[in-house]
């Protein structure tokens, strides 16, 4: 039993004999539905998915109706409900699967893939507070609940759940060994927010010691690049729990390492706070000079978090905060120099109506690149925002182009359905090996063939977060 189901390849065509196979041999293996739900190739890609849910949804409700506490019946439907886009069904389903088989690893792979299908349709939380509270609620009854436990880091957005309870589970996990490296970055958190300094400390340094090795393992190549963000927020956790104990010249080291990992990324919010930090304990060696200058081109960059520590600056330097005003607008002059936007690769591509765009024919306006897939939730979610984007700018002189590794004859199938108004270029993924992209969906303003903005990952105000630097880029020579 499972053993056809399990050599199933995922999204590989016309693999589904092996499901067959498993049905035929096993007919009352009913959980092997959900998981070739999971394994089909989903659309636009084929219509496989959509004749798979067709033919055995009606089905499952059918075996429902008579086996209701079947937990394989129950976690097929599930993922059926999910990937049918029928997000409500599916999340009734999650509830009984929670209640009644909190152990099993059906339960939280029906979690994950509920979150997952959740957020492509729309739902921001993916996981929504409903079931954050029913977990939290199971939580506090028994804190070794098993889907809790092994979800531990959805109870952290329940305001209401004592904190004591949250880190002592964390710390049965650590235990256990079966702690995540990121869960293990929030528990130093914790304790360093607790003041536990010494508990914080031997925990994130075993942390680091485990992805540095990770990291040699790995040869930090572009899959792994989500290590090299883990460790540089590691190395951030160090260096605040070092500042706490007065040890500025080990901060100092550790934050710059963790600026340092971040610097192709441009990571946009993250690397601001680490330079804030950085800034913050250039004050603590008394250097004025230094920490004005990380603060001002912070400032000038569109961190708006920085004006407070100039403000603190100014008050050294000033009697009175009256001027503080007039100093603001004249940091673009001393500073210009100061800022530093990376290069951007240069490229001559066409979009698919066979519109050529040169880069380096193109320094007066302001490109604006997307890099998606139609097979990324994420990227899919975000398309509503980045139209109104194109409609914002659609008298400027900004030109949108989105890049995909996406074939004509699915992307004619998801646009059907699916408006969207950039100018899709299907015909040079090489550009994102160029960009660095080691995920999607990634976001670049460029301008006079420099990166003026780049963002990681779907954002709630995305349309707002590019269109600062559109602005910005607009106004410049």
């Amino acid at each position: 039993e499972n053993a056809n189901i399990d050599a199933m390849p995922y999204f590989e065509p016309n693999s589904d004999s092996l499901f067959q196979k498993e049905i035929k041999n096993y007919p009352e293996n009913y959980k092997a539905y959900g998981i070739y739900f999971t394994k089909i190739i989903p659309p636009p890609y084929s219509d496989e998915l959509n004749k798979a849910l067709n033919k055995y949804l009606p089905f499952l409700e059918g075996l429902y109706e008579k086996k209701p506490n079947n937990q394989g019946v129950i976690y097929s439907l599930c993922i059926g409900y999910a990937k049918n886009k029928e997000i409500s069904k599916s999340k009734s389903l999650l509830y009984k699967l929670i209640d009644d088989f909190p152990g099993s690893p059906l339960t939280n792979n029906a979690l994950s893939i509920y979150g997952y299908e959740s957020f492509k349709a729309g739902n921001n939380p993916a996981v929504d507070n409903e079931i954050i509270s029913l977990l939290s609620d199971k939580f506090k009854l028994d804190t070794e609940y098993p889907v809790c436990k092994q979800n531990i880091y959805l109870l952290e957005k329940d305001s209401t759940l004592n904190r004591n309870l949250f880190i002592e589970a964390l710390e049965s996990l650590v235990k256990d060994d079966s702690l995540d490296y990121s869960s293990k970055i929030k528990l130093a958190e914790y304790y360093l927010n607790n003041e536990e300094y010494d508990k914080a400390e031997v925990l994130i340094e075993k942390t680091i010691n485990f992805l540095l090795h990770s990291g040699i393992k790995y040869k930090w190549n572009a899959r792994n690049s989500y290590l090299k963000k883990e460790l540089a927020r590691a190395y951030e956790v160090r260096a605040r729990v070092r500042a706490k104990k007065l040890d500025y010249v080990n901060a100092y080291s550790s934050i710059n390492s963790a600026i340092e990992l971040l610097k192709d990324d441009q990571n946009g919010n993250v690397v601001f706070e680490y330079k804030r930090f950085r800034a913050n304990l250039y004050l603590k060696f008394d250097n004025l000079a230094m920490a004005e200058e990380e603060y001002a081109v912070l400032y000038l960059t569109e961190d708006k978090e920085a004006k407070a520590g100039l403000l603190d600056i100014y008050k050294i330097t000033h009697s009175d905060t009256t001027g503080f005003s007039v100093y603001l607008n004249s940091l673009e002059k001393r500073f210009a120099d100061k800022i530093k936007y990376k290069k951007a690769p240069g490229f001559k591509i066409k979009d698919r109506q066979g519109n050529e765009y040169v880069s380096s024919k193109m320094t007066d306006k302001v490109i604006v690149l997307n890099f998606w897939g139609i097979g990324c939730g994420p990227c899919v979610a975000e398309i509503p925002e980045l139209n109104k984007l194109v409609n914002k700018y659609k008298n400027s002189n900004v030109v949108f182009i989105a890049l995909t590794y996406d074939k004509d004859d699915v992307l004619d199938k998801f646009l059907e359905k699916h408006s969207f108004d950039y100018n899709i270029v299907n015909t040079a993924w090489y550009l994102a090996k160029k960009f660095n992209v080691s995920g999607i969906p990634r976001h670049f303003v460029v301008k006079n063939g420099e990166i003026v903005k780049s963002v990681l990952g779907a954002k709630p105000d995305i349309v707002n977060e590019l269109s600062k630097a559109i602005d910005k880029a607009l106004t410049e020579d």
